[in-house]
């Protein structure tokens, strides 16, 4: 097995097009390498360049050596992006007799299966790995409270001032993500975020908010997970796989809107203020262990079958 990195555009600071090369050519270079050994496998693409397009990058670059599963983050997606229009999607479909995709959510497999792609896709949770958490909350100083990521149109900017109007200056409230307009009571860092101070904005946090009207799946939700940071959000989202249902992290789907859903979410935030991480921990451990078992069940099919 082995594996390549290709920084997206907004990471390497290169245009998209290099963006596109680099990825072709990782291809074409397991495409040799299976030659050369006279061997078949799987090519796993993590995040594709091009939606569903990269069925197509994947049948012209990777020949007969290879199948390819894609990892379809967002069927619809959540910002501009090139790749994923209705007439794209019926364009490639008939590809999919050799490669398929893969997504992390019943959400995103229902949205599939009304565009008739359910058949060629499978479910898996996104792979999480436990890490040790370096850093915590200053336990002298106002709790802090932060949503973290880029700004996407789904985001509940109603329900961030909302929350801001009913803890007062109880909390700190931060923001932390390129493309976030001002939101009041609410102090915005519009600056693109490191992953190792990422990694350090969650820990220093009581709460991490996961503030989405619609969403397939949380990147951020997962670290927390990993971190052993308390997350919340709606109870009626894919947030329900991380932790148990009834977790008192996540907020109940009634009241949807004004005060009243905001009060819901800062009763959670008082539930991870009053709670210690050795309390939190056991919540989420259990979405890791399963991640590492589906996968790793996933894997040895894969190699049987290769």
């Amino acid at each position: 097995m082995s594996l390549r990195e290709i920084d997206e555009p907004s990471v390497a600071g290169s245009p998209r097009v290099l963006w596109i090369l680099r990825y072709v050519g990782a291809l074409l270079a397991a495409r040799r390498s299976f030659a050369r050994e006279s061997r078949t496998g799987i090519v796993l693409v993590t995040w594709p360049v091009l939606g569903y397009l990269d069925l197509a990058i994947l049948r012209l670059t990777l020949g007969r050596r290879a199948t390819g599963r894609i990892v379809l983050h967002d069927p619809t997606p959540l910002v501009s992006a090139v790749g994923y229009s209705p007439v794209v999607r019926r364009a490639v479909t008939p590809l999919l007799r050799r490669h398929r995709m893969i997504v992390h959510s019943s959400a995103a497999h229902a949205e599939l299966d009304a565009g008739s792609l359910a058949t060629a896709t499978e479910i898996l949770p996104h792979p999480l790995c436990e890490r040790p958490r370096t850093s915590w909350p200053c336990v002298d100083s106002r709790p802090v409270v932060r949503v973290l990521g880029q700004y996407k149109a789904d985001r509940d900017l109603e329900l961030l001032a909302e929350i801001a109007d009913l803890v007062g200056d109880r909390m700190t409230l931060e923001i932390h993500g390129r493309g976030w307009p001002e939101v009041p009571g609410w102090l915005v860092d519009r600056r693109f975020v490191s992953e190792a101070e990422l990694d350090s904005l969650m820990s220093t946090s009581v709460a991490v908010l996961i503030p989405y009207r619609r969403f397939y799946q949380s990147g951020i939700a997962n670290r927390c997970v990993e971190l052993g940071v308390p997350f919340i959000g709606p109870r009626d989202s894919t947030l329900a796989d991380l932790v148990p249902s009834e977790s008192p992290l996540l907020v109940p789907a009634t009241p949807r809107r004004g005060a009243a859903a905001a009060r819901l979410w800062v009763e959670a935030v008082g539930v991870a203020c009053s709670s210690d991480a050795a309390e939190l921990r056991p919540l989420t451990q259990g979405a890791v262990r399963r991640s590492h078992r589906v996968w790793a069940d996933w894997l040895t099919r894969q190699v049987a079958t290769a």
